[in-house]
């Protein structure tokens, strides 16, 4: 059996770099090893992982916000960022700094959700929900369903529905299908906030954070009331990054990385520590991403630090089987040899 100090050392970090600068956010980029960190004076910070020396490093950040960035999120194609920040803007750029177009969405934004090339939703501190055109002025979608800030967004794959959870307690399905979109459904209000929501399972299983240490689990289009609950957490899940159809890390503020696993239900153990190397205090996770191929993780935490983490071995996990073993973490594409990604056809053509 491993004693506590060498199972410790087994759970930190594969590399990590200090920002030195209050951080929010961390996205990991659809083709490359690129890392985009939102932090507190309004930049995005774009940082590359070399999986060859497991080095974190700077390529350099983005001016986007007078006051804090709060959020980003690539668009698909990899060619283009967009941010939300305390300033009510949400900003779209791509990787060299050139300000594509702006959108003012009012209320201080908490979040966003990218939705295919040219649309986007954020939501904001005031419970509002927005979907945007990068091609139009005015949001296509305004939903004001929300009673308190809005913590997390997400989609179906073809941007039918969308889901919301806010600091009310409560879960929203929109059905944008109809003109101007429609409130569908709201979940029964929980005791606690609902901090992030993540779609599950080829989009049968729905599932939320919770500030009490619990995972919600709804199935879809049945939202009155969870349908599941996965409770052995220690402390409040505030952050959720999906591995794969059924496995998902979790992260909160005790610093603790976290994987589990739906069909069944399970806690599947510690993936790693944000542990601080002076101090041997655990910060905060405030931030938390996975690699396209689902073998490393991304957290910035308390300590103005980003950290990567192995998680091959929970990944690829298949339906009422054994946990696999631990597989090789695949080479990624170098940034430096990596070509551009060409940006879809008439992306932006009429912006």
């Amino acid at each position: 059996l491993l004693r506590f100090d060498e199972l410790w050392s087994t759970m930190t970090s594969l590399a990590s770099f200090d920002t030195k600068r209050q951080c929010f956010d961390v996205r990991w980029h659809p083709t490359l090893d690129l890392l985009s960190v939102c932090t507190l004076n309004g930049h995005v910070e774009l940082l590359v992982v070399d999986r060859t020396e497991w080095t974190i490093g700077s390529r350099g950040r983005i001016k986007m916000h007078k006051g804090s960035c709060r959020e980003s999120r690539f668009f698909p194609g990899g060619q283009h960022v967009v941010s939300g920040g305390a300033d009510g803007q949400a900003v779209v750029s791509d990787l060299e700094g050139g300000k594509v177009c702006k959108k003012s969405a009012g209320g201080k934004l908490n979040c966003l959700h990218v939705m295919g090339e040219q649309q986007f939703a954020t939501g904001d501190d005031s419970g509002v929900v927005k979907v945007w055109d990068v091609r139009q002025k005015q949001p296509s979608y305004l939903f004001e369903e929300h009673e308190e800030f809005v913590t997390g967004i997400t989609s179906d794959p073809v941007g039918k529905f969308l889901l919301s959870t806010s600091g009310d307690g409560k879960l929203s399905w929109y059905d944008l299908r109809k003109r101007g979109g429609a409130l569908k459904a709201m979940s029964d209000e929980f005791d606690e906030e609902l901090t992030c929501v993540e779609l599950m399972m080829s989009g049968s299983k729905v599932i939320t954070g919770c500030g009490v240490g619990q995972v919600q689990i709804f199935n879809w289009g049945d939202f009155g009331y969870r349908n599941d609950v996965l409770v052995p957490f220690s402390d409040a899940v505030e952050k959720i990054a999906k591995l794969d159809e059924f496995t998902f890390l979790t992260g909160g503020p005790r610093g603790i990385l976290r994987a589990a696993r739906l069909s069944p239900n399970a806690v599947l153990g510690v993936a790693g520590f944000c542990r601080d190397s002076t101090t041997s205090e655990l910060p905060g996770i405030d931030g938390l991403c996975a690699s396209p191929d689902s073998a490393l993780a991304a957290v910035v935490s308390d300590d103005h630090r980003v950290r990567v983490f192995d998680v091959a071995q929970y990944g690829a996990q298949e339906s009422g089987g054994p946990a696999p073993k631990r597989r090789k973490v695949v080479k990624g594409k170098r940034l430096e040899a990596a070509e551009k990604v060409e940006l879809a056809k008439g992306f932006f053509d009429d912006v």
